[in-house]
């Protein structure tokens, strides 16, 4: 059997399937599947969304003959998963995916089409989730059907992972398909890279930052931060002391190490000054602006390079707040409280592994032109493997995330293809055929 003859019988079949890879991935996004802890979500409105969305995609992967199973790793959070048994002598495959989305913001944001319409204009397919990552997802099943329908069987055992509660970094449902035994010698995650070769990953910590205040009339505001005459006896912080204001103080911290960090923390596949510091939320209260706030938080999402120790980070952190809370008289009585809630490693594999040679070759065979690996730009699931001793993951997706988490995400429908294109050739060149 000759390789370059499957590779073209695969192509024909994917680019046969385009009609069935927009129609299945437009009703997966009609499937609302909001990641049900995320921040402010109503847990009890979104849970169950993530099991309805396996449950729709389970026939479809029966139907090629896969061995399917579908559980809940928590009630209504469900993952299905559906393995190809390889005929022998091959090496062993996970494509996965999630299903589970964030919030799509409010309806009037969206300008082309509604957040669950899965809406197809002008060759793109529009929702939420549509590039992050349902449309992905349905990319694998695509790449796998098409290698069977051509004639040809996996040496290795393929597996389809589509997993819950990966937006919130937990790795829930991929750490459950691990647990249960799916693994492989590789796994490649369908996160959009822009369909190039995503060779590593980046660190990610989220903190949390509390700062107090003391409330008061905002009558007061004056003896607050004006200088009084000695003989009043409330003024300054003893009257009053607004925790929003201090709480500017730790963001000023941020930025300038942010600043540092974009000469200090290079990565050759992240482009130059990845490695940032994001505000990503703050809040005051009492609520309204007729109280002083007695109590703010600041959220940060902190990305950092592979190689680089998580607590090292947190360290680097942690110093930077605590010097500059010694240039306030109240935070150096009232020292902010850090709160490290979520934390995902960075990670790295070889451009000369062989996943990674395979994705390279099957990205220049399908887009006819030289392929540059880079890195995935978010966080991802490649912890649920690289704990269980998988050292060889890489993402490879269509679209890229500046279109994901905003309004009128989209996925274009010739890259979504062409990604199914590459799948199915990183499974004649990795796991082999017959």
């Amino acid at each position: 059997m000759s390789v370059g003859n499957a590779k073209q019988d695969v192509l024909a079949v994917v680019e046969k399937l385009r009609d069935v890879l927009v129609q299945r991935t437009s009703e997966a996004v009609q499937i609302r599947s909001v990641t049900p802890d995320y921040i402010n979500a109503d847990y009890e409105a979104e849970v169950g969304g993530e099991t309805r969305v396996c449950e729709y995609f389970r026939p479809y992967m029966d139907d090629l003959g896969l061995k399917t199973d579908l559980w809940e790793e928590e009630k209504g959070r469900g993952v299905v998963v559906g393995v190809c048994k390889g005929t022998g002598g091959g090496r062993s495959l996970v494509l996965n995916g999630h299903v589970d989305v964030v919030p799509p913001l409010e309806d009037e944001k969206w300008t082309v089409a509604s957040p669950w319409s899965g809406k197809v204009v002008d060759g793109k397919i529009y929702g939420r989730g549509a590039v992050d990552m349902k449309g992905p997802d349905m990319s694998a099943y695509v790449a796998l059907r098409a290698v069977l329908e051509a004639g040809y069987k996996p040496k290795g055992d393929v597996t389809l992972q589509f997993v819950c509660g990966e937006e919130m970094g937990q790795a829930l449902g991929s750490r459950g398909a691990v647990r249960k035994g799916y693994v492989a010698d590789s796994v490649i995650i369908m996160e959009p890279s822009r369909s190039h070769l995503g060779a590593a990953g980046p660190g990610l910590v989220y903190l949390q930052v509390e700062i107090a205040g003391r409330a008061t009339h905002i009558a007061m505001r004056g003896r607050m931060v004006h200088a009084r005459s000695a003989d009043e006896t409330q003024y300054g912080p003893s009257l009053g002391v607004n925790s929003i204001e201090r709480t500017m103080v730790i963001y000023e911290a941020m930025q300038r190490l942010e600043q540092e960090w974009g000469y200090t923390k290079i990565h050759p596949l992240f482009a130059p000054g990845f490695f940032t510091i994001h505000p990503g939320a703050i809040t005051g209260g009492p609520n309204g602006a007729f109280m002083v706030s007695d109590r703010s938080t600041i959220d940060f999402a902190i990305w950092s390079p592979p190689g680089e120790d998580l607590a090292d980070v947190r360290k680097q952190v942690e110093e930077q707040i605590k010097r500059f809370a010694q240039t306030d008289s109240w935070l150096r009585e009232n020292p902010p409280k850090l709160k490290w809630l979520a934390a995902l490693d960075a990670w790295e594999t070889p451009l000369d592994a062989p996943i990674s040679k395979a994705v390279h070759d099957s990205y220049e065979a399908v887009w006819g032109e030289k392929h540059v690996p880079n890195a995935c730009e978010a966080g991802c699931d490649a912890v649920a493997f690289l704990e269980a001793g998988i050292k060889d993951v890489v993402c490879m997706g269509p679209g890229n995330f500046g279109v994901a988490h905003g309004p009128d995400e989209y996925v274009d429908i010739e890259e979504l293809t062409k990604c199914a294109g590459v799948l199915a050739l990183s499974i004649i060149d990795y796991c082999g055929v017959e």
